[in-house]
């Protein structure tokens, strides 16, 4: 089941305010406080369309840290990082339920080009769409006679034929031109 305040309130903040509870940094009840504020103020947000997360190992971030030598990171102690980690994989994990996300090895740096790169085609994977194809006789290997399917097949993702005439009126002269339907692309692979 995925969290309710992750649902309302599709944001890391969460991440960072579940941690200060859990280390004694934060009560219980300022934690539910924060928690309802920033579901409220959520409402005037919009929900992303999808979320890229760079994915750094807790031993790499804690390197980078030690390399960058910024004053506002110093003290940072890797069991932190590790924390942080555990608890963002948690996010990432039940986010995805409800917004689609882009899980990206970050381990090396990659230029602004070859993320966009990576990020654009991986998005172009993400589809939310199945095709239903209408016929006059459905003639589908998966038909089953037993389970009414109001004259559609329905499967794996079948390609139309570029302005297919689909019937929608009880005379021809009401059958409307239905543009052509992309292949969906096959996504295979995980975490």
């Amino acid at each position: 089941m995925v969290k309710e305040e992750y649902l309302t309130a599709p944001s890391e903040d969460g991440v960072f305010a579940r941690m200060l509870r859990d280390s004694g940094h934060m009560e219980e009840r300022d934690f539910k406080t924060y928690m309802e504020l920033f579901q409220n103020m959520s409402n005037f947000m919009k929900k992303p369309n999808i979320i890229v997360h760079l994915d750094v190992c807790p031993e790499e971030s804690f390197r980078r840290i030690e390399m960058r030598k910024r004053e506002c990171e110093s003290g940072i102690p890797l069991d932190y990082l590790k924390s942080l980690h555990a608890a963002y994989e948690v996010f990432i994990k039940d986010i995805a339920r409800v917004i689609p996300v882009i899980k990206v090895d970050y381990q090396r740096f990659r230029t602004a080009q070859e993320m966009a790169q990576v990020i654009k085609r991986e998005y172009q994977l993400i589809s939310n769409v199945r095709n239903v194809k209408f016929d006059d006789v459905i003639s589908s290997p998966l038909k089953d006679p037993t389970i009414p399917t109001g004259g559609y097949t329905v499967g794996t993702p079948v390609k139309s034929p570029p302005h297919k005439k689909l019937n929608t009126g009880e005379d021809a002269k009401d059958a409307k031109e239905v543009p052509e339907v992309p292949d969906m692309p096959k996504v295979v692979g995980g975490c």
